[in-house]
């Protein structure tokens, strides 16, 4: 096992359905963010001997070291950076009633300093490798010492191979922030919550208010064959508001998933998934069950298609406030509304698609999501609706350019509670102006709606500062 140096289980599918696993020379990748690491050429043999012209995506991916700690595809060894900043945040929203008892509609702007650091890279040994991503950040905002403290985000991935079938996936995911438009800034892409986490939900994130979350993953991954592979894993959650009116969850997720490699370019998989889900304050909970296939296809050498597709069965128990019946009303004299519970099952088609293309000095990526989650405080489980575009690009060698835009829709399940939608949209730009120093800019714009109502808030985040950087590495802004 001199070779063993995979990155995920992600990778361990490229490995698999795309490379045989053959003993050879490391070709340059097709595309650089999909180049997997080789593993012992013992476990399996090659595809048909065939070449190697490319990878083939995997349509199933979970856990362990991929992509945590890599910057454009490529492993690095661990690092450390740091920012000063100053920003500006208009309209925050703001978890609060006015003096008529309405929810503010209007917060006063804030400005302040920053202060940022954090640690990435991975590390390998002969049979395993750890990822790591961590951000953290002081902020201190002028006038409002409520809006100062501290923001985090850890995103920390292990794989080990045990045995010449057996690899085994670990992560560990946390995040507190106190900011609904920062938490988009956090994620690192418009689809990031749809795809690999139930607990940080960024894009619906509804108010400005210390949010927690941690997420614990683990995944045991057979290879079946020299084009099949088998996963059984599981996920546990657990989410909490500082405000006492805003609720929690809490929950675990089951799932086994089967993939096979049909052709050089071509991988079909199927996979069941459960999730539970319950509630912290209030009495609630939910059981979703999934059933998708799913589908990783390469066109040629910059395109990249991922789906799943299926449908999931929601049962989903809580509390709604429904009117007092007049015939009670007239006996008892008590008039009004109350709380009873409710009982709700609801089959909905769900999946996820991505489309990625790579780009000379660039590469544009194209998302869709329908699933079911915890929901934001406020509604709690909820069927989502998300899409977004992602847009990197370096025209010359010290400049890096990013922009982002994405929709995120919630709808509460078994209650008509309306549609909560958000629209965000943002960009960054990075110069080094020395080896290791950079100038960097970044802007947020965040547009929140709720149907019934009448909530409508509008704001944006703008951040400029320099970075420190020893390894000249572009730091991750979005």
């Amino acid at each position: 096992f001199r070779r063993v140096l995979f990155r995920s289980r992600r990778h361990l599918q490229h490995d698999v359905q795309a490379r045989g696993f053959v003993r050879r020379e490391r070709q340059r990748p097709i595309d650089p963010s999909c180049e997997p690491r080789v593993l012992d050429s013992d476990v399996i043999g090659p595809f048909d001997g065939e070449p190697d012209h490319g990878e083939v995506p995997a349509g199933i991916g979970h856990g362990g070291a991929g992509g945590i700690g890599t910057r454009g595809g490529e492993d690095i060894n661990m690092k450390f950076f740091a920012r000063v900043a100053g920003f500006y945040d208009s309209n925050g929203t703001v978890a609060a009633l006015d003096s008529n008892g309405k929810l503010q509609q209007d917060s006063p702007s804030r400005t302040g300093e920053e202060v940022s650091f954090g640690a990435y890279g991975t590390h390998q040994w002969r049979r395993s490798v750890l990822g790591l991503e961590y951000s953290g950040s002081y902020r201190r905002t002028n006038g409002q010492n409520a809006f100062s403290g501290t923001n985090h985000s850890l995103n920390l991935g292990y794989s080990r191979q045990i045995s010449k079938k057996w690899v085994l996936d670990f992560r560990q995911m946390a995040s507190s922030t106190d900011s609904a438009t920062r938490a988009i800034n956090v994620t690192g892409g418009v689809l990031a919550d749809a795809q690999t986490s139930l607990a940080f939900q960024p894009t619906s994130v509804l108010f400005d208010n210390r949010y927690t979350s941690a997420q614990t993953s683990f995944d045991a991954n057979y290879v079946l064959s020299s084009r099949t592979i088998l996963t059984m894993g599981g996920d546990g959650f657990i989410s909490h508001y500082q405000n006492s009116n805003l609720v929690g969850a809490r929950g675990y997720s089951l799932r086994g998933t089967v993939e096979r490699r049909v052709s050089k370019y071509t991988s079909l998989g199927a996979g069941y998934t459960h999730t539970h889900y319950d509630f912290k304050r209030i009495f609630g909970e939910s059981d979703i069950d999934s059933l998708y296939v799913s589908v990783g296809h390469r066109f040629d050498a910059n395109w990249v298609l991922s789906a799943q597709l299926g449908a999931y069965r929601a049962e989903v128990q809580g509390l709604r406030t429904v009117a007092i019946n007049p015939l009670v009303t007239a006996l008892t004299g008590i008039f009004g509304t109350t709380t009873q519970t409710f009982y709700s099952k609801t089959i909905q088609p769900s999946g996820t698609v991505t489309l990625t293309r790579t780009l000379r000095h660039g590469s544009v990526s194209l998302g869709y999501a329908r699933t079911v989650r915890p929901g934001n405080g406020v509604q709690l489980t909820s069927r989502s609706e998300s899409g977004g575009l992602t847009y990197a690009y370096s025209p010359i060698r010290h400049l890096n350019l990013t922009g982002t835009a994405g929709y995120n829709s919630l709808s509460s399940v078994g209650l008509d509670f309306g549609r909560y939608r958000i629209i965000n949209y943002g960009a960054s730009a990075s110069y080094a102006i020395t080896q290791t120093l950079a100038v960097e800019a970044n802007y947020i714009n965040r547009d929140q709606q709720i149907d019934l109502g009448g909530f409508h808030r509008r704001g944006y985040s703008a951040t400029v500062g320099i970075s420190y950087n020893p390894n000249n590495v572009p730091i991750s802004v979005f």
